[in-house]
């Protein structure tokens, strides 16, 4: 899980004159909050749309997942905190080491059919019994299919993923969107008697 903030200094000194001018900053802060969380979910959506899996095979559909993991903005009347709980996230937006937890190894696949499947899922959706081979300091997992030995699995003790620069929305963009909708939610407030901070 991760926590988005945005936290420029043009972004809050925006933040704080509109949350200033009105009696009721928590509204302004709210507003801000679903459409950061709308805008996030709509990139999300976007890139599960445009971005095919690499390998390509079965869709898992990967970042329509995280849209749906985008959860309600927790807001008070100076912040406005939206949080992904999508367990893989973290990993995308901040890259880093991935080792094996249960296993001996991880299994990274090469082939389409394997991609988005454990190797024993692998085994029991294909009717295919996977073997170790090695070759060169290096292993893998393979299958005989009828037509000879075919490589679906590399076996690795660690991989350093690097961070996606598109995990998250464009700053600007994103930025923007937000203070639209503070500032919407500040107008609509100074137009109800008593809206104005006094």
């Amino acid at each position: 899980m991760i926590a988005v903030q945005v936290n420029t200094a043009g972004f809050v000194r925006a933040m704080k004159r509109l949350t200033s001018a009105v009696a009721r900053p928590r509204a302004v802060m709210a507003a801000a909050g679903r459409a950061g969380a709308n805008e996030l979910k709509r990139h999300y959506r976007e890139k599960d749309k445009t971005e095919p899996n690499k390998l390509g095979g079965k869709r898992t559909h990967f970042w329509l997942a995280v849209s749906r993991a985008v959860q309600a903005p927790i807001t008070s009347d100076t912040e406005s905190r939206i949080s992904i709980n999508h367990p893989a996230i973290a990993q995308k937006v901040r890259g880093g080491p991935i080792v094996p937890k249960r296993a001996k190894a991880l299994t990274i696949p090469v082939a389409p059919e394997a991609y988005g499947r454990r190797a024993s899922t692998f085994e029991a959706e294909t009717g295919l019994k996977l073997f170790v081979f090695k070759k060169d300091n290096c292993a893998f997992l393979a299958a005989a299919d009828g037509k000879g030995v075919r490589v679906y699995y590399v076996l690795s003790q660690g991989v350093n993923q690097l961070p996606d620069p598109t995990a998250m929305p464009e700053p600007r963009r994103f930025q923007s969107v937000i203070l639209r909708a503070a500032a919407s939610a500040m107008r609509r407030q100074l137009q109800n008697p008593g809206g104005a901070t006094t």
